[in-house]
């Protein structure tokens, strides 16, 4: 009877995907927020609604992934990696510029 193999350590830290969903999000957020875009010049209602709606999406996306990938490293592994602080850092850089008055 063979016994089953040592279980290894399968999760991994949230990666450069996570990153930069969440990087784009915070700029495409940040944008709608200014109401401009470079190349695109002022944006209308409209634009600026799609862009909410697809910054909003996207970070939502990146951030659930992001918890679930950190909740299986920390809690199931016991492991920590700074690539870990790198989402919350662009979001929270993201809320400061957001708040200076442009």
């Amino acid at each position: 009877m063979k016994s089953a193999p040592a279980q290894q350590d399968t999760a991994t830290a949230p990666g450069r995907a996570t990153l930069a969903g969440t990087f784009v999000a915070v700029v495409v957020l940040l944008f709608a927020h200014l109401g401009t875009a470079p190349g695109v010049g002022d944006l209308t209602g409209p634009d600026q609604l799609l862009g909410l709606v697809a910054g909003g999406l996207v970070l939502s996306i990146s951030l659930s992934v992001w918890a679930i990938k950190t909740l299986y490293l920390v809690g199931r592994e016991r492991r920590w990696s700074w690539q870990i602080a790198s989402a919350p850092a662009v979001v929270f850089t993201g809320l400061v510029a957001g708040l200076i008055p442009w």
